[in-house]
């Protein structure tokens, strides 16, 4: 169980810091998924969970592959490559 708590809250890092990156709002990334500001702002708070279709969609947004989204922290990646 801690590993799926560990993954979760690494792909809401990994939202918030590709969000920030691009300099896109919440507004923004809602308005891209089909939901509300407040609605994108909870799943990056973990108040709900995300679906594999909008995590999709955010890989295409961003341009980074899903897995890299899913597995690498990418903060820590930027830095290093």
């Amino acid at each position: 169980m801690n590993d799926f708590i560990e993954l979760h809250q690494g792909i809401l890092k990994n939202l918030e810091y590709l969000r920030k990156l691009n300099g896109y709002t919440l507004e923004y990334v809602g308005d891209s998924l089909g939901i509300s500001k407040s609605g994108y702002r909870k799943i990056e708070k973990g108040s709900i969970h995300i679906s594999l279709k909008h995590l999709h969609t955010l890989s295409l947004i961003y341009k980074v592959p899903l897995d890299k989204i899913l597995f690498t922290n990418l903060a820590s990646y930027q830095r290093t490559n």
